[in-house]
């Protein structure tokens, strides 16, 4: 399972997640229509693995969702910031 959402509306809910025992290793795609540094640094804070900008196009995606469940499969923790 990976969690993806859209920081800017949902940043409350992110930390809530991150401080339940049960979800806080859940990996986190974080999107926003912000793309500066000050955003990606506040995905990182949030505990996203990995900052994409929004629009985001469906295929990429599922992409995204598969490299991080694989990811989080084999305990790579990295943190993307393109």
């Amino acid at each position: 399972a990976v969690l993806f959402a859209d920081i800017s509306a949902a940043e409350p809910h992110l930390r809530a997640v991150r401080q339940n025992g049960k979800l806080a290793l859940l990996p986190l795609i974080a999107a926003s229509t912000q793309t500066g540094f000050a955003e990606r640094l506040r995905a990182v804070r949030l505990g996203a693995s990995m900052f994409v900008a929004k629009p985001v196009d469906a295929q990429e995606v599922v992409k995204l969702v598969a490299g991080v469940e694989e990811a989080h499969t084999q305990r790579l923790y990295r943190v993307v910031i393109a």
